[in-house]
């Protein structure tokens, strides 16, 4: 299954997340993640690919990816953990979007949403985000 085409099981959660450590590492997790970083740099690194995080950078974390992470500038990132019910093949990716605000905003929704418990419009939220992902992705990987 494509990430354009996903079916989402669960948001597990919304969060902001302030890096306060240089290094870590991230495996076996239950959940996919998707977010923007809003501010810092980071080298996420995995088995086959590495990449970095910078400000204004949106990012899908494929649950099947485990990676290590250094930071270069501390920051902050906002992001959506969820599950799906089938697996997705999307690799792991970060890409600069040009519409910031735009991801911010959705991402600030989808935790207005979470926290009151509205499934249909945080699902929408979600999804909507994953339009975000998709376009800037497209557009790098399948020039027309």
């Amino acid at each position: 299954m494509e990430l354009n085409n996903i079916r989402i099981k669960d948001v597990i959660s919304v969060i902001k997340y302030r890096a306060t450590i240089a290094e870590w590492t991230n495996s076996n997790r239950k959940h996919h993640i998707i977010g923007i970083k809003i501010f810092g740099s980071a080298l996420h690194i995995m088995d086959k690919k590495s990449f970095v995080m910078n400000e204004g950078c949106v990012y899908f974390l494929n649950q099947k990816d485990d990676y290590r992470v250094t930071t270069y500038e501390f920051g902050e990132s906002l992001s959506i953990h969820f599950t799906t019910d089938e697996e997705i093949e999307t690799e792991s990716f970060c890409l600069p979007i040009a519409n910031v605000s735009e991801a911010i905003s959705l991402l600030n929704k989808a935790g207005a949403f979470k926290a009151v418990g509205n499934e249909l419009k945080l699902f929408s939220t979600v999804y909507d985000f994953c339009a975000i992902l998709e376009t800037p992705r497209t557009k790098q990987y399948f020039h027309q």
